[in-house]
């Protein structure tokens, strides 16, 4: 839909800033392949990992969209390639222009806002209220998958990375999932963990039930 705006193409490195938090964003950058991280580092210098982005072919894959209407037109959050990322850059003027009388266009970007103004609202809820264990639990249920009659939790992410996501320590992350390993929610296998109780995961993930990791 927007490609046709796009004026070369661009691979940023692993660990390379694709867009920087309190800078302008002169191009947005459509993502070909690879994956990046969209975080923000707080005044006390913790960085907190919003959105992992991979391409889908939709707005959600276009680095920086939202960031251009920012009437400061500096950056809330830093984009980073977590893989190799292939990308098209787009200039923000060009894209704006051609957006403004598109109302399909615009509808599409308002409920992108929405969403990610939901999830982390979500977040905060979860990270004030000290129901850190339920966010994650939601994480792992979307990273299941069902194969070879089993549920399984894909290697998306590193503890690292769910920590960042969770705004705590590793160490937290790994008490969790050992609690519920303990619960017998989860158990651990060579390559990765099962889900050998589904129904109890997604009762954790949906907050209608407290895990008493601490």
């Amino acid at each position: 839909m927007f490609r046709h705006l796009s004026k070369g193409v661009r691979v940023f490195q692993k660990g390379e800033t694709i867009i920087r938090q309190g800078e302008p964003v002169p191009y947005l950058y459509l993502l070909q392949s690879g994956s990046c991280y969209r975080y923000l580092i707080t005044p006390k210098g913790n960085t907190i990992i919003y959105e992992i982005k991979e391409p889908d072919n939709s707005f959600s894959c276009l680095i920086g969209v939202l960031t251009v209407y920012n009437q400061s037109g500096m950056s809330n959050y830093t984009f980073v390639a977590r893989t190799i990322c292939e990308c098209l850059c787009i200039p923000a003027a060009d894209f704006i222009q051609w957006a403004s009388d598109k109302a399909e266009v615009q509808n599409e970007l308002l409920r992108l806002a929405m969403a990610f103004h939901a999830e982390v609202s979500r977040a905060f809820q979860f990270h004030q209220e000290g129901r850190i264990a339920n966010r994650l639990c939601s994480i792992l249920v979307g990273c299941c998958t069902f194969r070879d009659n089993e549920w399984r939790i894909e290697k998306k992410y590193s503890f690292s990375e769910l920590a960042n996501m969770l705004g705590v320590h590793a160490v937290t992350v790994s008490r969790i999932i050992r609690c519920l390993c303990e619960e017998q929610v989860l158990s651990k296998a060579p390559d990765g963990l099962l889900v050998t109780d589904m129904d109890k995961l997604v009762a954790y993930a949906s907050d209608s039930e407290t895990l008493p990791y601490k």
